[in-house]
């Protein structure tokens, strides 16, 4: 390697904006001739080290690594406190234990990780087998050698002189149909999955009162009364109302509580400051200091002065006692105490007043709880008044997904927002390159070289140092970068006023998929300006998509170590939690009550729209290079046998969602995924056709047209079977309930014989049964025999019911749990399962490594079964208790209208002698820990899920 001279390194305006000289990037690796299997090799020592170091901090800090295990509700299950005591629970961990735990998400999220498995090892069968040979031996290479000579990961289609041999043009086509077939089998089978799922989760929580409850948006002005909404609502006679709500237009009760909640912070630490977190005063009493503290006369503030001297942290050590002191405006000392009560004395009676202001400001958006919940699903499907635009109704997201202050403003500002979002996003897309070229480079091999000249000869000598200084960091810098992306776009995405967060988490995965193609697939491997590659995209897209064609099949080697690197070292590195970590040790320096140190173990949320569109961008990374770098098609597989391990113990143990959407993103994830196929095959044949290549242009065309043809119909229709529930359904649940009770009550029902393993619906007095569809089989073997030519028929006819798919055919044999969701098993199945001797117990998990690898063994079979009959996508659809009927939205919490007697809304809380003002607003009240004296941290934390 030789050395560079200060002068090689001329970071001006042009510098940053070209991709070509970051480090990590595709041009940079192609340009300076990386070693990629150097990088695999840091790769898995990397994510190896990972896998140690988080096994021996789990063990340590439970409550960083395993914090849902601090749940009250919807806990998971412990694991063996041993170094590798939480391997086997994650492998034998079952789907029903993960949907009561987590939610019906996280199981599609971990499913979907299954089902990109089971594709890719097709593709790589295909591939590996049939692709990589042809490339071989029907390849003709143009003679030109690259640069340190042919890989095992470079792709052949560079260096292939001729592409218009028939042969080998025939060969990529006819793969390029097995291809499609066998995407479309996945992305098809995977949907209608997830739409029985869908299905199964909603006819289980049919009875909550989510499942009840309509979002009314745009409402004219004659309506936005509960009097009148309530009337016009039940004059359509689709059924009863039990409940109306019309939010209010402003926000101010919002900007109220929290002012008040952060004055209330302040009085805390203020006390704090003056008794020491914890009182260490024998006499220290919490409740008669939260009387005299919230009590507004002179006799409680000379019993508070008292009070405080006699149990003050110096008092004890002969110190003089001084009260804390706030520097407030125009620059003077004041007591902190009395200035801080004072200031939430005012901000109480601001919440009073915005309490009031809320409560005559009519908004645009109501909400409408039925009676029945299949009322609600009809309605949800009307159209209810005479302008379109006006009264739209729809179900209602969860309580917790509501983004209350955007609920009451107007259509035209939440437009202007929106607008006002895209636009920050547009800037980011231009600007985002700029840190990440000047990190990336200032830490480069080439810029430390010219500042130490004698890190030369160390990094001519050691091959893996000069591989790591090359690329494996710098990459680790790209890498940080993109994981903070995901922050700046949530926060544009809120600017645009979405009325709940599972809007705006739809908008922020459509927005984070399209970045992370646009920036890892299409610019990250272009060298030049970044502006130069945006402004040729919009005005001279010919030539930007030349430059496409031209620079893919030369990438291949860079895309292989990209997901390597990412699979096997970036993705385990999740389990570290370095962002819980860190967020960890800067709350608790700052912390000095009880309330801060809660604050600093408090939970860490993720949204979908941050984690799933990762695994779209590596599915289409993985189909793009299918036939450039059949390689790759393994390498992508791996990838998710990763993701999958990983990502079960975060979702389950470590991460918290904002809200459960109950597989509604799936729908708009399948269309993308089909447009990155569309994507995939236009790309081949540009590459093909650069060199007119007939043979594989012209059924290429046949097949993007199918492509469109699904993504336009197909989608469409899958897309409007997961929107709602049928009614069909959710009247057989109901007809089977009334029919339970009444027997159990002794009375007769005239449907007591009617059978209950398929559908049942009553028409004209009749009782009209139609079989399952699963039986179809078994019905043209024997029809055969009897009558040929009518077996012929109706084999055609289930044949094209197959192929459309039914959802509702799983659910058929679930119609109990449907009708009585409540009393489905509460008993949660256990990652290891129940002990044989007494179930009521779970199994001895093993905790050694010798044990897990005996156990392993023993599991074996079981999991050859299970993984083969998923390998046609047949999950099955686990029981679970979900029943949520005693549920429903929180309800404000009324308060008096004076500050000493509202001991509701402000108390004292102890905390083992630690001082902390509790306020309580919406029902949501905060539980206080229990402090340790030596430690000063909380003992044990129990977060409450409404």
């Amino acid at each position: 390697m030789s050395s560079a001279t200060p002068t090689d390194l001329n970071i001006g305006g042009e510098f940053l904006f070209d991709w070509g000289n970051a480090p990590g990037t595709g041009p940079y690796f192609t340009a300076n001739n990386v070693d990629a299997a150097t990088q695999l090799t840091s790769a898995a020592l990397m994510g190896t080290i990972c896998v140690f170091v988080f096994s021996f901090l789990r063990v340590r800090w439970p409550e960083l690594y395993s914090h849902r295990l601090r749940l009250r509700h919807m806990r998971p299950a412990n694991l063996p406190r041993t170094l590798f005591g939480w391997v086997y629970p994650m492998v034998t961990m079952s789907d029903r234990h993960v949907l009561e735990t987590m939610g019906l998400d996280a199981v599609l999220y971990l499913r979907a990780y299954r089902m990109f498995i089971y594709l890719f090892v097709v593709l790589s069968v295909l591939g590996m087998g049939i692709l990589y040979p042809v490339n071989y031996f029907w390849g003709e290479e143009d003679g030109v050698e690259p640069v340190g000579g042919h890989t095992v990961f470079d792709s052949p289609l560079a260096y292939v002189g001729d592409l218009s041999s028939g042969k080998y043009a025939g060969a990529h086509v006819v793969l390029a149909y097995v291809f499609a077939g066998v995407l479309f089998f996945y992305i098809d089978r995977f949907s209608l999955h997830v739409i029985s799922m869908r299905w199964h989760y909603l006819l289980l929580t049919r009875r909550s009162g989510n499942s009840r409850t309509l979002m009314v948006t745009h409402l004219p002005r004659e309506l936005r009364e509960e009097k009148a909404l309530w009337a016009f609502v039940e004059g359509m006679q689709v059924g009863h109302v039990e409940a109306v709500h019309v939010a209010p237009a402003t926000d101010t009760l919002d900007r109220a509580l929290a002012e008040r909640a952060k004055k209330l912070g302040a009085l805390e630490a203020a006390y704090a400051r003056m008794l020491g977190n914890p009182c260490r005063a024998r006499t220290y009493d919490a409740l008669l200091l939260r009387r005299v503290a919230l009590t507004d006369t002179e006799e409680a503030r000379e019993v508070e002065r008292r009070l405080l001297h006699r149990w003050s942290k110096k008092a004890d050590k002969g110190h003089r006692i001084q009260r804390p002191t706030q520097l407030v405006w125009p620059f003077r000392r004041v007591d902190a105490i009395d200035h801080w009560r004072e200031q939430l004395t005012l901000a109480d009676r601001r919440v009073h007043e915005a309490r009031a202001l809320a409560a005559e400001s009519r908004g645009s958006t109501a909400f409408v709880t039925m009676r029945r919940p299949v009322d609600a699903y009809v309605i949800s499907q009307l159209n209810v008044y005479a302008r379109p635009s006006t009264c739209k109704i729809r179900m209602a997201p969860e309580a917790r997904s509501i983004v209350w202050r955007n609920v009451g403003k107007p259509y035209s500002k939440k437009t202007l927002r929106h607008l006002g979002g895209l636009l920050m996003t547009t800037v980011l897309l231009l600007l985002w390159c700029v840190p990440v070229v000047l990190i990336s480079t200032l830490i480069s091999l080439r810029f430390l070289v010219t500042r130490a000249p004698g890190l030369a000869d160390v990094v001519q000598n050691n091959r893996f140092v000069r591989s790591l200084l090359s690329y494996t960091i710098p990459s680790l810098i790209l890498t940080i970068f993109l994981t903070i992306l995901p922050r700046l776009l949530w926060s544009f995405v809120l600017v645009g006023g979405d009325r709940a967060f599972s809007i705006a988490d739809k908008n922020m995965w459509i927005r984070h998929l399209y970045f992370l193609i646009i920036y890892v697939v299409i610019i990250l491997g272009m060298s030049g300006s970044v502006w130069t590659a945006v402004y040729d995209m919009f005005t001279d897209f010919g030539t930007f998509w030349d430059r496409i064609v031209a620079v893919l099949p030369q990438m291949a080697t860079w895309y292989c170590v990209y997901v390597m690197l990412y699979g096997a070292g970036y993705q385990v590195m999740k389990l570290l939690h370095l962002k819980s970590v860190c967020r960890f040790l800067f709350h608790q320096a700052r912390a000095r009550t009880p309330r801060q140190f809660m604050k600093a173990i408090s939970p860490v949320f993720i949204d979908w729209g941050t984690m799933q569109p990762h695994t779209v961008l590596f599915f289409f990374i993985g189909i793009l290079y299918a036939h450039l770098q059949p390689l790759l098609l393994p390498m992508c597989a791996l990838y998710f046998a990763i993701g999958l391990f990983v990502m079960k113990y975060m979702t389950v143990y470590a991460w918290y969602f904002r809200q459960q959407v109950a597989g509604a993103l799936w729908p708009v994830i399948m269309r993308r995924m089909v447009v990155c196929v569309l994507l995939y095959q236009a790309l081949i044949t540009a590459i093909f056709a650069s060199n007119n290549n007939r043979w594989f242009v012209a059924p290429m065309l046949v097949l993007m047209l199918f492509t469109w043809y699904y993504f336009w119909v197909r989608c469409r229709y899958l897309r409007q079977l997961s929107e709602t529930l049928p009614l069909q359904l959710m009247r057989e649940a109901e007809r089977k309930r009334a029919l339970a009770l009444s027997l159990e009550t002794g009375g007769q029902c005239a449907e007591e014989d009617e059978p209950c393993g398929g559908l049942s619906m009553e028409l004209g007095g009749r009782t009209l049964h139609v079989p399952r569809t699963r039986s179809w089989v078994a019905m043209i073997v024997v029809g055969g025999l009897v009558h040929p030519v009518q077996a012929l028929v109706r084999s055609a006819s289930y044949s094209l019911m197959w192929l459309q798919g039914d959802p509702a055919a799983p659910l058929w044999e679930h119609m109990d749990d449907y009708a009585f969701p409540e009393r489905v098993s509460k008993r949660t199945t256990h990652p290891a399962g129940r002990d044989k001797t007494d179930p009521s117990k779970p199994k001895v998990q093993p905790g050694s490594l010798f044990d897990i690898v005996r156990a392993s063994v023993v599991r074996l079979p079981r999991g050859v079964r299970a993984a083969f009959c998923e390998f046609f996508l047949d999950f099955g659809i686990p029981r679970a208790h979900l029943d949520s009927s005693v549920s429903g939205y929180p309800q404000a919490t009324d308060v008096e209208e004076k500050l000493p007697s509202d001991i509701h809304d402000f108390c004292l809380a102890p905390g083992a002698g630690g001082v902390s003002l509790g306020v309580r607003a919406f029902s949501a009240a905060t539980v206080m820990p229990a402090m340790d004296p030596s430690t000063l941290r909380p003992t044990a934390m129990q977060y409450q899920q409404l």
